[in-house]
């Protein structure tokens, strides 16, 4: 009898030193909606979310047993986005932290700044057939990351509750559609080309059974327009960038009261609203003697 309590008491010992291992996480960015999120590896290889908390700063999982485990921190606040342990924006891309024989570990999981670009060409798209997922159903919430070719973020959106998504007021260039989905890789990401020509892009994004994402191009839109204004909605400034070299502007208010005009020298101009309230205002470009309307969205 004695020797059977002294085995219990053994294994529950070993039990409760096998549950206190812990991960200290830093975010480097204080906030009030900051939520660490802790994966841990399965048998299959593939990673489950086991833990979450809440804090301003930092955060600390306890009471954890050997494994190997992965750190995502999420933010509700623009100026950063969502973000993997070590400062990577996609799940495929994070560390993982091996407790197996370490009973301690300090992430210093600091957030990803939110780039701010600006431009006239937009991506619009879909994505369909998730994992566990009838085909064809809509993936929602799930964050769409546009990169350039060396792999810079460029913008991240979310998909709506139909699985859509648009990213706009992005500039021309080559650019990769990625998808930062738990335990599926990007392993097909289409380029999308957008030039003078070609301002939209259409595409359909899917994630297999198997949880390869891949990207399709469905369509590029064409615009037979010369004249780009950009970003819209915009804040403190506009910018207008015409085929000719040289032509005239008028903006105005709701309420038709002009409030700024003039005649640019020049095929680019950048137009100074921060002084204007937020609203709709109305645009009216001229050269070579044609006249196109743009409508405005002041968001700041």
């Amino acid at each position: 009898m004695k020797k059977l309590l002294l085995t219990i008491l053994i294994a529950q010992s070993l039990n409760t030193f096998a549950q206190n291992k812990w991960i200290y996480v830093d975010s480097k960015v204080s906030g009030s909606n900051l939520t660490f999120e802790l994966f841990k590896k399965q048998p299959d290889n593939s990673y489950t979310m086991i833990k979450t908390g809440t804090s301003t700063y930092t955060y600390k999982f306890d009471s954890l047993s050997a494994g190997v485990y992965r750190i995502h921190v999420n933010i509700s606040y623009t100026k950063y986005i969502p973000t993997w342990h070590p400062y990577k924006a996609l799940w495929e891309d994070a560390a993982d932290i091996d407790l197996t024989v370490a009973d301690t570990f300090n992430a210093a999981n600091g957030l990803l700044p939110n780039p701010a670009f600006f431009g006239p060409a937009s991506i619009n798209g879909e994505m369909t057939e998730g994992l566990l997922k009838t085909k064809g159903d809509p993936l929602k919430n799930i964050r769409v990351l546009i990169v350039d070719n060396s792999n810079n973020l460029i913008k991240m959106v979310n998909t709506n509750d139909s699985g859509k998504f648009s990213v706009t007021n992005i500039p021309v260039g080559t650019y990769k559609i990625k998808t930062d989905v738990v335990n599926a890789l990007n392993t097909n990401a289409k380029s999308v080309v957008l030039d003078s020509t070609h301002l939209n892009a259409i595409v359909k994004i899917t994630v297999n059974k198997t949880g390869a994402t891949n990207t399709g191009i469905a369509n590029t839109v064409s615009t037979n327009s010369s004249v780009l204004v950009y970003p819209n909605p915009a804040a403190n400034f506009v910018n207008i960038s015409v085929s000719s070299s040289k032509f005239n502007y008028c903006i105005y208010n709701i309420t038709g009261q002009l409030i700024k005009s003039s005649t640019v020298n020049d095929n680019h101009v950048t137009i100074d609203m921060s002084q204007q309230i937020m609203g709709v205002y109305f645009m009216s470009i001229e050269q070579n003697g044609k006249v196109e309307s743009r409508r405005i969205l002041l968001t700041q």
